[in-house]
């Protein structure tokens, strides 16, 4: 099979990206494509395992690591943020976590007195 057309065939997320990168494509499809990608595929399965804290975790890493790498993948993977799925979670994430110093280690925690919103991060010297 030729490659291009496979990676046509995958996922809307690497769909577009082909289309705008590697084919002759019109700006028309491949934003209609681009379109899909939050609805579709595996950032539509990734928005939709949103913590009940509004974060994304593994098991084995700290979970503002996780939430800020699958932020960073959303992005690259060329979500539309206003997108209703897409600005829900990043409504939930800024309403409802927040980084905090907590027993001298900054950690991602619901949202409580003296925290700050997680799109503040965190400030280096």
């Amino acid at each position: 099979m030729n490659p291009v057309a496979w990676l046509l065939e995958s996922d809307p997320s690497i769909g577009w990206q082909t289309m705008r990168d590697l084919a002759a494509t019109s700006s028309a499809e491949i934003a209609e494509t681009r379109a899909r990608v939050s609805r579709e595929g595996i950032c539509a399965d990734i928005l939709g395992r949103q913590e009940s804290d509004r974060s994304w975790r593994r098991t084995d890493k700290p979970v503002w690591l996780s939430t800020l790498f699958t932020l960073l993948f959303l992005r690259a993977a060329g979500v539309d943020r206003t997108e209703p799925a897409v600005e829900s979670a990043m409504v939930r994430i800024e309403s409802q976590l927040r980084w905090d110093d907590h027993d001298g280690g900054w950690e991602l925690r619901r949202t409580k007195s003296g925290g700050r919103p997680f799109f503040a991060g965190e400030e280096e010297p």
